[in-house]
């Protein structure tokens, strides 16, 4: 599958802001990235950085939101001009859409929350979301697991007691007070992948990435990335 669709045209308006607005997708449940608020807006660390590239770029910019799993997809159908959710530029995603530099360094670890007395990652039955390097990771270590949509429907399932474990990235501090208040541990630890969290475009849409990266590199340099990551983190 190549991309296909609207991006290509839109080359042509990148510097007429106001002709069509530019599509972004992302996803409402990956904190700190992306959250949902009661209105069904965006807000997060991924919220601030595409609305400062858009002002900078001076691009008039339109989200949505759809499951992490159909980020790609909908990117690669035409569907957002770029996409911005937390997604990790693995090597993988590399071979079928183009990225920026990344905003943010991994950690390179990630982490299995369960209850204490918990199975092990080997034994256990694990949750993880669709869609990301940690489904991947399970699959490519042939532990057992099932995928939900998005980490909030991981979460319940932990708590539902449908797996034994989940495995993914927990960091936001909201996320792990609210695990650990309600009695779960990070019982073990283990590397998904190193790839930091980037910007996807169309494979072929040089000209936007090349604009993206131009002001990403900005941020990155004057300290504005560093000042949002410091207030969702």
């Amino acid at each position: 599958m190549t991309c296909t669709g609207s991006i290509a045209a839109f080359v042509g308006a990148l510097t007429l802001a106001s002709a069509e607005p530019t599509i972004i997708g992302t996803t409402g449940d990956f904190p700190p990235f992306t959250h949902l608020d009661a209105a069904g807006q965006v807000y997060g660390l991924d919220a601030d950085i595409g609305n400062e590239l858009c002002r900078r770029l001076v691009l008039r910019c339109t989200w949505v939101v759809t499951d992490f799993d159909q980020l790609i997809p909908g990117l690669m159908a035409g569907e957002y001009d770029f996409v911005i959710g937390g997604m990790a530029s693995s090597d993988e995603r590399w071979k079928i859409v183009d990225f920026t530099s990344d905003y943010q360094t991994s950690e390179g670890v990630d982490d299995f929350v369960g209850r204490p007395g918990a199975p092990g990652p080997d034994a256990a039955m694990i949750g993880v979301q669709s869609g990301t390097i940690h489904e991947r990771h399970l699959e490519q270590t042939g532990r057992r697991y099932q995928s939900f949509a998005s980490q909030t429907a991981t979460i319940a399932a932990l708590q539902a007691g449908k797996v034994d474990l989940i495995f993914g990235s927990f960091s936001a501090t909201t996320t792990v007070e609210a695990l650990q208040g309600a009695g779960f541990a990070f019982l073990y630890s283990e590397a998904a992948g190193s790839d930091g969290p980037a910007i996807a475009v169309c494979k072929g849409n040089q000209m936007l990435l090349e604009r993206l990266e131009s002001a990403l590199q900005a941020m990155l340099t004057d300290g504005t990335i560093d000042a949002m990551s410091a207030r969702w983190n």
